[in-house]
Order: structure tokens, then C-alpha cells, then sequence
């Protein structure tokens, strides 16, 4: 055998080879379809018999309330969740004033307290404010401290004394278990 011919030999070889994983992946890929295809079945036949089952709920067979009840949680758990999403997706949505809310027909900014909106005309629910008598101890409250800072460095340089603040009482500290030990 010449070398010519080795090298057509092993040329075809690699040509069958390389057509051979082709073919197989080509086949992979038509068995990973299908498998979706039975997934997506399985699911709407579950789906199916989950709904029949959550209609009738006495005749659910023991082995089944198990993951019966566990899919009825989850599916409350999911509705929470994205109830809370929602809520924090209006709350930052809607960085009004709190005595502003959008209308609930068009979006418009309005008064909490208006009856109607001035775009739409669309009605808007006005809570009933609980009126409450305030005692004393309703009304005292404690002083709160103002800090405002006109500049970076007025920060900085109340950082600084409150972090020496810290660190004296600290060194007390340290001193006053120092000359109990001594004592």
C-alpha cells in the first residue's frame, strides 16, 4: 500500500467518523425535543388531574393529599410573593408625597383625600380616617437631635469626635476592670 492510499483511508475514516457525530447529534437533540414534548404533556395531565382533584377534595386518595396539599401551599406562597412584589413595585412606582396616590382608572397623580380624579372623573375611595382623642402621653415625644451638615468635612469632623467619643468610654471601661483586678 502506497502512502497515497493510507492517506485516502484514513481521510475516509475521519469522514465517516465526523458524519457518524453528526448523525448522533442530530439524534440527541430529536430525543431532548421529544422529551420536552412528553414533559409538557405529563404537566398538563397532571394539571388536568389537579384541577378534577381540587374540585372534589374528599376523593383524593391518601398517597396523593400529601403532594396534593403541598402544591395548594406552594401555590399560595407564590401568590404572597408576588403580591409583596407588586406592593414594592408600586411603592417605588409612586414616590409621591404621602398625601399623593395615582388614580387607580388613568394613572393621574391625585389627592388622597379627593373623591374624584381630575383627569378621568374615575371615583376614588377615600378611607375613613379613625378619629382618635390624643392624651398627653400621645403628644410627648422625645427631642430629636438635628444633625445637618453643610459640608463633607463638617461630616467628617463629627464622625471623628464621635468615634473618639466611643473610644474614651472604652478606655474607661478598660481602666475601671484594670482597678477592679487591683483591688
Amino acid at each position: 500500500m502506497t502512502l497515497l492510499d493510507t492517506l485516502n483511508d484514513f481521510a475516509k475514516n475521519v469522514s465517516d467518523y465526523t458524519s457518524g457525530q453528526f448523525e448522533l447529534t442530530k439524534l440527541y437533540a430529536r430525543i431532548s425535543g421529544l422529551k420536552s414534548v412528553v414533559k409538557e404533556a405529563e404537566e398538563k395531565l397532571g394539571e388536568y388531574y389537579y384541577d378534577l382533584l381540587n374540585e372534589n377534595v374528599e376523593g383524593i386518595p391518601d398517597e396523593l393529599k400529601v403532594h396534593f396539599d403541598q402544591i395548594k401551599q406552594t401555590k399560595e406562597d407564590i401568590e404572597e410573593m408576588e403580591a409583596r412584589i407588586a406592593a414594592i413595585k408600586a411603592a417605588a412606582a409612586n414616590p409621591l408625597d404621602p398625601g399623593k396616590k395615582r388614580c387607580d382608572n388613568c394613572g393621574a397623580i391625585i389627592s388622597v383625600k379627593s373623591k374624584f380624579c381630575h383627569e378621568c372623573g374615575a371615583q376614588n375611595i377615600v378611607p375613613e380616617a379613625e378619629h382618635t382623642e390624643a392624651t398627653d402621653a400621645d403628644t410627648e415625644s422625645e427631642p430629636v437631635e438635628d444633625i445637618s451638615f453643610d459640608s463633607e468635612e463638617e461630616k467628617q469632623d463629627q464622625t471623628v469626635k464621635e468615634d473618639k467619643t466611643v473610644k474614651d468610654k472604652e478606655d474607661e471601661t478598660v481602666k475601671d476592670e484594670k482597678a477592679d483586678k487591683n483591688d
